[in-house]
């Protein structure tokens, strides 16, 4: 009976749920603020439903007042931690309204900030943040965060290294990680990215240039959005009458 057709769509429509891509729409130039309690960078032209990733950090030991954005909430995956050798966290906002975000990183003391943005496609309304690591602190020059694992496959793993010197390039990256925006000039920071098409642990890990610094280095992991596999039991002339009721016959 066609009845029994149906109800198998059902029952795989409710539990094979796929996950679409995760897609980098944007990343406006990163925002270095000399001598600052306060820092801002802005997304123009977002899209509703997405969501934007951000990176705060510094070379210094400043602790965190407030992370705000203009057109939303922010959401925290990683808190900001700091210590002698710096500080760094990884926040999101989430379900974007459109139109332009402008987000503000303010600290208790003066001291140099920088801050990255990312809008990307594809991930959640809400609680997009899957997993990060602890920020990790160093003086010598290996920076890597502590390894982290996904709950799923396709999932983006970001990660985000702050080191206490001017000119330090970034090379190497580990777990797969592309560099996407970098910073030169005291301190010198980067930010790497990686969609997982199946769920490996990952870290947040390069090779900086120059000689041993203060360094912070923290990775999260972002889940894809789920999309309900598409079943044409369930469209109008296969499997259901006009008024939507299942066509049942032998």
């Amino acid at each position: 009976m066609r009845i029994r057709g149906l109800l198998l769509a059902l029952l795989l429509a409710a539990s094979g749920l796929a996950h679409g891509a995760i897609i980098l729409v944007q990343h406006p130039t990163p925002v270095r603020c000399a001598t600052a309690t306060t820092c801002a960078i802005t997304l123009s032209g977002v899209a509703s439903g997405d969501t934007i990733l951000v990176f705060p950090g510094t070379g210094s030991n400043l602790a965190f007042s407030s992370l705000t954005d203009t057109n939303g909430t922010v959401s925290t995956c990683r808190a900001w931690a700091n210590n002698a050798d710096g500080g760094a966290g990884i926040y999101y906002v989430s379900n974007t309204a459109s139109g332009s975000h402008t987000i503000t990183l303010t600290v208790t003391s003066s001291g140099n900030l920088e801050i990255y943005a990312a809008e990307y496609s594809g991930m959640p309304t809400s609680g997009a943040c899957d997993t990060s690591s602890a920020v990790a602190t160093g003086s010598t020059f290996n920076p890597t965060s502590a390894s982290i694992t996904p709950a799923g496959n396709n999932e983006l793993l970001v990660g985000l290294i702050v080191v206490a010197g001017s000119s330090v390039t970034f090379s190497s990256w580990g777990s797969s990680l592309s560099q996407v925006d970098t910073v030169t000039g005291g301190p010198s920071s980067a930010w790497a990215a990686f969609v997982q098409s199946t769920g490996t642990s990952g870290s947040a890990t390069a090779t900086p240039s120059g000689s041993n610094a203060n360094w912070v280095a923290v990775a999260a992991f972002f889940e894809s959005a789920a999309v309900p596999p598409a079943s044409p039991m369930l469209s109008h002339g296969k499997g259901l009458t006009s008024n939507g009721n299942p066509v049942v016959s032998n």
